[in-house]
């Protein structure tokens, strides 16, 4: 499937339904979401999973971004969903699963991206 560009109000709304997609991941509950815009509040781990999503984003849309934060995150067991700030309405969200030993890349839901980021 595809993501396009959405103009004004529905692009609003379609952010607002990527966020409640994010916040209605069945069994993470809220009280472990945790705000990572501050790049002093994030683990290596974290700023590790931003660079190499932004390294995709770059390469899939072949545009260079000053800032790119991951503002968001959630994670339960040894799953994490990162919502990653790529400015200009840009927003990706990544699925990480590192149950079984390694990092499993998904993109939940790209926005603003023609094609959706195989990671």
């Amino acid at each position: 499937l595809k993501n396009f560009l959405l103009p004004g109000k529905l692009a609003a709304t379609r952010e607002s339904e990527i966020m409640a997609s994010l916040k209605s991941v069945p069994n993470i509950p809220d009280s472990v979401s945790q705000d990572i815009t501050e790049p002093t509040t994030a683990t290596s781990t974290e700023q590790n999973i931003v660079t190499k999503v932004k390294s995709k984003v770059e390469q899939n849309t072949k545009t260079k971004y000053s800032t790119f934060t991951a503002h968001k995150y959630v994670k339960k067991e040894s799953i994490y969903l990162v919502r990653v700030d790529a400015g200009e309405g840009r927003y990706v969200d990544v699925k990480i699963d590192y149950r079984f030993g390694k990092a499993n890349f998904k993109t939940a839901t790209a926005s603003g991206i023609d094609d959706p980021l195989s990671l």
